[in-house]
């Protein structure tokens, strides 16, 4: 029996594809400093010590907008961020079907997570499931991987989590 931890973006759900990444970015006014601005800001929202309403006002001050409506920002970003890749769900649940243990490590805002956890039941058939925002604490710490491993029952030390893409940037993409 086998151990597998799943990430969610680009693995068990769809990443947002460029045309949604652009949208959400001319939607508050922003130039090419979005994305990057966007990946330097987002660890402390998905660790849960800020809420949406102050990462987006973090995005405006860092990317020196005027005003932007970080509700409708948030809106889109919770959006274009909830697609499910069935394929990789079906395969993932068909591994815990042989006797395999699954688990999901992934780096989530806590809204989205509640949103992710009311919509869609089959994350309840994992094992463990570690989603930071509910944590406080997010990947690439070690201690996001050792508190997924302990839920899954393994050795401390041992980390292996399955996340199946190419590099986002190497695609033009910058959601992560």
């Amino acid at each position: 029996m086998a151990t597998f931890l799943f990430d969610l973006y680009g693995v068990l759900l769809k990443l947002p594809t460029q045309e949604e990444i652009d949208h959400l970015g001319a939607t508050i006014g922003a130039d090419d400093r979005f994305c990057p601005t966007f990946h330097k800001l987002r660890p402390s929202f998905d660790e849960n010590r800020v809420n949406a309403e102050n990462f987006w006002r973090q995005m405006k001050v860092a990317l020196g907008l005027d005003d932007i409506d970080w509700a409708e920002a948030h809106q889109m970003d919770l959006e274009m961020s909830m697609g499910v890749d069935a394929e990789m769900v079906r395969w993932a649940l068909d591994l815990k079907d042989q006797g395999h243990r699954i688990g999901i490590l992934s780096n989530i805002p806590l809204d989205f997570a509640r949103r992710l956890r009311r919509e869609q039941p089959w994350m309840e058939d994992f094992d463990a499931v570690f989603l930071s925002g509910e944590v406080g604490v997010a990947k690439p710490s070690a201690r996001a991987f050792d508190i997924a491993c302990q839920r899954l029952g393994l050795c401390r030390g041992t980390r292996c989590l399955l996340k199946i893409r190419a590099p986002i940037l190497k695609r033009g993409r910058c959601m992560a």
